[in-house]
């Protein structure tokens, strides 16, 4: 992914709006699951009993008490956010259901941090 976005010509206009955005997209995929797996491998290292119970929310997020849509295929597709992240930790290190107040507070944050990135992305255009 570096290698690709490294190897572009230097003056951004050369880039195709499309590859772009596809490559923005993927980058943002690629981090949110990079944090999901060093917290998962954090809780590998220190409680094995902690990580299967990560584990087990990962396969079924309702468990951990998040919504409907954060399906295993909703996560495959767009990512593993920092409030799924929180809500699949709050299950392995308590064993309940995340309170849907708090699930919407680290939400609001993902989108904060969606939102900067995207502001990046409109500089980086112009």
């Amino acid at each position: 992914m570096i290698a690709e976005i490294l190897s572009m010509p230097d003056a951004k206009d050369d880039i195709p709006q499309e590859k772009i955005s596809k490559l923005a997209e993927t980058t943002r995929i690629n981090y949110l699951n990079a944090v999901c797996d060093e917290v998962w491998e954090s809780l590998s290292v220190s409680s094995p009993n902690l990580s299967d119970r990560f584990h087990i929310a990962l396969l079924s997020p309702r468990i951990a008490g998040l919504p409907d849509e954060f399906t295993t295929e909703y996560l495959s597709a767009h990512g593993i956010s920092a409030g799924v992240v929180f809500g699949l930790m709050y299950f392995a290190v308590t064993g309940k259901s995340v309170e849907i107040k708090h699930f919407k507070t680290m939400s609001m944050l993902n989108h904060y941090q969606n939102d900067l990135m995207n502001e990046v992305l409109i500089e980086f255009k112009q």
